[in-house]
């Protein structure tokens, strides 16, 4: 096998992500070795696959020194994909050369020739980098604005990240009914009615639903049965409007990612939106989700890639920040984060300001939901905050009543009393500091426990004297 064949299976095997750089612009037959164009066509054929391919399921496949081929590379960059598929192509232009010239000049020789030299494998945009690179900068200098990227249309993003890139994936999260849904369709909206074709891929929600936060957004009207006419000529209106924007809202019941490319190679939007990532599935067949996360995510980096626009991926948060000091999220509380992280452009998390959340990212965006509208959330939206754990309300009592319920008060014995602030009194402060606790030295948090048992013990004390009044 020549060396740069070698050296090219080998690098799709350590990348197998990366194979569409070259996918349906290197062929087989550009293989001069045998085992090298089975491999190929085999990893052709489950390049849809799982994003490591795997190569046992093709059978009669010669797999003599395969292992070695894996290891040859670790981690390959695009640019050494691209160099060795230019070597395996003009190693193959120049044997088909010696090909025709072997078998004489006549006069058909000449364009036969011609033919071969046309081949191309990468378009004059994808080899000349540096320059397009150099004009990129130049733009810059001059003042003018960067055509890859496309603005948020909310000045407190924009001016921390210019807004979302072409070709890179963008995964936003957060709780649920945290307002991602609602950041996202406003989002849409923005690009929309700067003249951006947009295409909303909608899992959790109908069209309908979608179309209705949006219009209680625009217009600011959240009960229609309350509505004057006016206001429903105001509905009735911006309903309109939105029928003549470039705005596709795809809501197919049990779509999978597939369904979703398809889609998005249909319409060829200037950039897509997925809600949400937690209930995307595949055709494909996996062992466990944690597989299957990885693979979506891999392929959703690919699209954005493929179609050269920003896709905005939703993901929800583990809630792993509700048992720390500090509840700003971080990124290990996005679910299978290991798996997004690695194919993204940027993460941001939507949560709610009375928990101290933000958006957040790798760029340290600021705190932003102070102001539900400056993000797009319509204030008109019902606030879905539970107060059940406040309350202590069992789930089944749905209506609240135990809430209010004036019951007898049971009987507390003096002894375990006794034993319960016995327990508050004697407890080691060193243990009870041992807490997870964020940006605050071991002193503070000596002190915040202290003031934490403090309170504990007045409840306590308060308790004995209501059980002795009565």
């Amino acid at each position: 096998m020549l060396a740069v064949e070698y050296g090219l299976i080998a690098a799709l095997l350590a990348s197998p992500e990366k194979f569409y750089l070259i996918d349906g612009k290197i062929k087989p037959e550009y293989f001069s070795d045998v085992r090298a164009k089975k491999i190929f066509e085999a990893m052709q054929s489950l390049q849809d696959d799982i994003n490591l391919p795997d190569i046992a399921k093709t059978q009669n496949l010669p797999l003599l020194g395969l292992m070695e081929m894996q290891g040859y590379w670790s981690n390959p960059t695009e640019g050494i994909i691209k160099q060795y598929a230019y070597g395996v192509l003009e190693r193959y232009k120049q044997r088909e050369r010696e090909k025709v010239q072997a078998e004489g000049y006549d006069e058909n020789t000449k364009a036969r020739l011609a033919e071969i030299d046309e081949i191309t494998l990468f378009d004059e945009e994808d080899t000349n980098t540096s320059a397009e690179f150099l004009q990129n900068v130049q733009d810059k200098y001059e003042g003018k604005p960067d055509e890859r990227i496309i603005k948020t249309g909310y000045p407190c993003i924009d001016d921390k990240i210019g807004g979302f890139r072409k070709s890179e994936a963008v995964f936003i999260g957060g709780n649920a009914g945290s307002g991602k849904t609602a950041f996202s369709i406003n989002l849409a909206h923005n690009y929309v009615t700067a003249g951006k074709k947009v295409l909303f891929c909608s899992l959790e929600m109908a069209k309908i639903e979608l179309l209705d936060r949006l219009i209680k957004h625009i217009t600011g009207i959240a009960d229609y049965t309350k509505a004057s006419a006016d206001d429903m000529q105001k509905v009735i209106t911006e309903t309109k409007k939105l029928d003549e924007l470039p705005l596709t809202i795809y809501d197919k019941a049990g779509m999978t990612f597939e369904d979703i490319v398809r889609k998005a190679k249909e319409v060829q939007p200037d950039i897509m939106f997925i809600d949400h990532l937690a209930i995307l599935r595949t055709t494909k067949f996996f062992k466990s989700r944690y597989e299957e996360v990885s693979f979506l995510a891999a392929k959703i980096k690919q699209l954005a890639r493929e179609l050269d626009i920003p896709v905005v991926c939703l993901v929800q948060l583990n809630r792993g920040n509700v048992n720390r000091e500090v509840k700003a999220p971080n990124m290990a509380d996005i679910r299978d984060s290991g798996q997004t992280v690695q194919h993204n452009y940027l993460h941001t998390e939507l949560v709610h300001i009375e928990t101290g959340d933000k958006l957040e990212s790798d760029m340290d965006l600021l705190t932003v939901k102070a102001d539900m509208q400056q993000l797009g959330s319509a204030v008109t939206y019902a606030r879905r905050y539970s107060l059940l754990p406040l309350l202590n309300i069992e789930t089944e009592d749905d209506d609240g009543n135990l809430a209010s319920e004036t019951g007898e008060v049971d009987e507390v014995a003096e002894k375990q009393l006794a034993e319960y602030k016995a327990e508050i009194l004697g407890a080691d402060l060193e243990k009870l500091c041992k807490v997870r606790v964020n940006l605050m030295s071991k002193a503070e948090a000596i002190k915040a426990e202290k003031d934490r048992i403090a309170a504990r013990q007045k409840v306590a004390e308060k308790e004995v004297e209501r059980i002795n009044s009565t």
